[in-house]
């Protein structure tokens, strides 16, 4: 049969093509396919039976899939790296082991090494994301280099852009919108070693994400005194009966402090930063962490 006649014999087939790609996109995206767990945790479990009915509707499924599905590879020298990710960033990762040495349907590759590399080589371990839990990852790093004072100074960080997607005679420039949403979680990790950009982006991009970069933290007094207006005013809110609004303000105001609130599950970062004692502001003369 041929695919004309398949179109006409299918009722799918038959509806407009708005209509099939509202279905492929909900049967395809990441959102749709995203499964919450406990305390935390997250997961994708991906139906791809669609892509195999026939030709036609391959094509049309896997531009949407391509569409809404924008892969991150994560290269790193260490192998514990991909447990401390998984387990203590909580960030869910899509493809591991030799699947991911091979995956080559990234936008954006990132290589994360030690200013040694060279004299010291280690077997490079890779993992892949969805861009959509990119910005947990880097939130993952900004609390480790707070936990671990020096780490990022070791650390030289390449990120590679590419349309995964383009034939060898076609641009493979990624809009700009998207290249965005690719470089600008890197803004908030900071004191890197070195950092470099490859592929062709736009150097508007990368020089806000490096200003950024360049920023210092909030000091621990900065972060005492905002968890401590954030917490007033949940219990200004609690006061006047407004409860959801009070939970948010607690939970922004733990979050200040690096305390990262979750359903039943609290991740306590930074320990290490709050080791000090106080010479400023309104909590002056007292330990940090006390």
């Amino acid at each position: 049969m041929s695919s004309t006649d398949t179109s006409i014999a299918s009722p799918f087939l038959r509806l407009p093509g708005e209509i099939r790609e509202y279905i492929y996109y909900h049967v395809l995206c990441s959102v749709d396919n995203r499964r919450q767990q406990a305390d935390g945790y997250k997961s994708y479990k991906y139906d791809l039976n669609l892509l195999l009915v026939n030709r036609q509707i391959y094509y049309e499924a896997r531009t949407v899939f391509r569409r809404n599905n924008i892969f991150v590879s994560i290269e790193t020298p260490w192998p514990e790296a991909q447990q401390h990710v998984a387990v203590e960033g909580f960030v869910p990762l899509l493809i591991t082991g030799d699947r991911a040495e091979h995956f080559t349907h990234h936008h954006l590759a990132v290589t994360i090494n030690t200013r040694d590399h060279q004299s010291f080589p280690r077997q490079p371990r890779r993992f892949v994301i969805l861009l959509d839990d990119l910005v947990t990852f880097c939130e993952m790093w900004f609390y480790s280099d707070l936990t671990y004072p020096g780490l990022n100074a070791h650390l030289h960080l390449t990120l590679r852009l590419q349309d995964p997607y383009a034939l060898s005679f076609e641009d493979h420039f990624i809009p700009k919108a998207l290249q965005k949403r690719l470089l600008e979680p890197f803004s908030m990790v900071k004191s890197l070693f070195e950092v470099c950009v490859q592929g062709p982006h736009y150097n508007s991009l990368e020089k806000t994400m490096r200003e950024k970069m360049a920023e210092p933290y909030l000091t621990p007094s900065q972060c005492l005194e905002d968890a401590t207006r954030l917490k007033d005013e949940g219990n200004a809110a609690l006061q006047k009966n407004e409860y959801q609004a009070a939970i948010r303000l607690y939970d922004q105001s733990f979050l200040a402090i690096h305390i990262i609130v979750c359903g039943r599950r609290r991740s306590i970062w930074a320990d290490a930063y709050f080791q000090t004692q106080l010479t400023t502001g309104p909590f002056a003369g007292q330990h940090a962490q006390l």
